[in-house]
């Protein structure tokens, strides 16, 4: 999965599992990171995924996506998936 359909399964998509949800935000800053980190500096896949997991503000963002009642503990195992921009 790349970092773009991530975005569009997650947040774009009008049934996206978070559309419409205000935790989005947070998914999207997180989506952002990681593709920056593969476009402007040059990062692995695997390097810019487990960098931005390692930023507090960016793990907490996306742990607060995570609601274990809807099953949402998916978006960690897409996120940790991504390989590409």
């Amino acid at each position: 999965m790349t970092s773009t359909e991530f975005e569009y399964k997650w947040l774009r998509d009008p049934g996206g599992i978070l559309a419409g949800d205000p935790r989005r935000f947070e998914v999207a800053r997180v989506a952002y990171a990681v593709r920056d980190r593969m476009v402007n500096d040059g990062m692995s896949a695997d390097r810019a995924v487990a960098r931005v997991l390692e930023e507090p503000y960016y793990r907490d963002a996306l742990v607060t996506a995570v609601d274990p009642l809807h099953n949402d503990v998916d978006v960690i195992e897409d996120f940790r998936s991504i390989t590409g921009p």
